[in-house]
C-alpha cells in the first residue's frame, strides 16, 4: 500500500491511527490506495501489537429495566468518542458474574462496567494484576481495587422525606423493587422506611376507604 501511495510505511500507519499527525494530501493518497486494495485496518492484528484492543466490556444484569438501555445508549456514545468500543456481555442480578469473566478475558479487553453485577474479590484482584481498571455501576464496593458509579441513597431518601413533610402530607405511597431485591434495591427500601418515619403521623388513624360494587340494573322489561 506504501509503494502504491507512494509514501513511507509510517505515513499508512499513522493514517489509520486516530489523531496522529500527518497532512490531508498524504492521507488522500494512502486512503485512495487503500479503497483501490480494498484494504481494511485489522483492529484484532493491531491489539496483538499494541497491546491494547480499544473495547471496554460491559457486564450487565437486569436487563428488563427500561432504565438500562439508555445508559447502555450513553455508554457507547461516550465511548466511541474516545475512540474505545463497547461489547456488551449478560450477567447476573443474584449471584457474582464470576462465570462471563473467563469470556471477556478472551477479547483482551482495556476495563470492565459492571451494571447491576459484581465480580468477587478473588477475580477483582486478578484484573488488578493484569492492569485492568474495573467499575461499578449502580454499585457499591469497599474494595480499593475497583471504582464505584451509584447514587447516594440514603440523602435521596432523607430528601424526599423531607419534601414530603415540607407539603404537609401523611400518607405516604412507595413502590419498591424485585421482591428479592440486589443491594442497591435494599438499600432503597431502606431509605424509604427512613423517609417515612420522618413524617409526623397523624394523631388518629386515616380511615380506610371502602369502594362499594355498583349495584347491578334490574333487566329491561321487553314483554308488551
Amino acid at each position: 500500500m506504501a509503494e502504491l501511495a507512494g509514501v513511507s510505511q509510517s505515513a499508512v500507519s499513522r493514517t489509520f491511527t486516530p489523531g496522529a499527525s500527518i497532512s490531508s494530501k498524504t492521507r488522500a493518497k494512502v486512503l485512495a490506495a487503500a479503497k483501490e486494495l480494498g484494504y481494511r485496518p485489522n483492529a484484532i492484528a493491531r491489539s496483538l501489537i499494541t497491546n491494547r484492543s480499544r473495547i471496554i466490556a460491559v457486564v450487565m444484569a437486569y436487563l428488563e429495566n427500561l432504565f438500562y438501555p439508555d445508559v447502555l445508549e450513553e455508554l457507547g456514545r461516550r465511548l466511541a468518542a474516545e475512540n474505545y468500543h463497547l461489547l456488551l456481555f449478560t450477567g447476573f442480578m443474584d449471584r457474582d458474574s464470576d462465570p462471563v469473566f473467563d469470556q471477556l478475558m478472551q477479547y483482551r479487553v482495556d476495563g470492565i462496567i459492571l451494571a447491576s453485577t459484581s465480580l468477587s474479590s478473588e477475580l477483582s484482584d486478578e484484573c488488578t494484576v493484569a492492569g485492568i481498571p474495573v467499575v461499578l455501576f449502580n454499585r457499591t464496593t469497599e474494595r480499593e481495587s475497583a471504582s464505584s458509579v451509584t447514587t447516594r441513597n440514603r440523602e435521596g431518601g432523607r430528601l424526599v422525606g423531607e419534601f414530603l413533610v415540607a407539603g404537609g402530607h401523611k400518607r405516604f405511597g412507595y413502590i419498591s423493587g424485585l421482591e428479592t431485591p440486589p443491594p442497591t434495591v435494599t438499600v432503597s427500601a431502606a431509605t424509604a422506611r427512613r423517609s417515612r418515619r420522618m413524617a409526623s403521623p397523624p394523631s388518629k388513624p386515616a380511615p380506610a376507604t371502602t369502594i362499594a360494587p355498583t349495584p347491578k340494573r334490574p333487566p329491561a322489561n321487553c314483554s308488551h
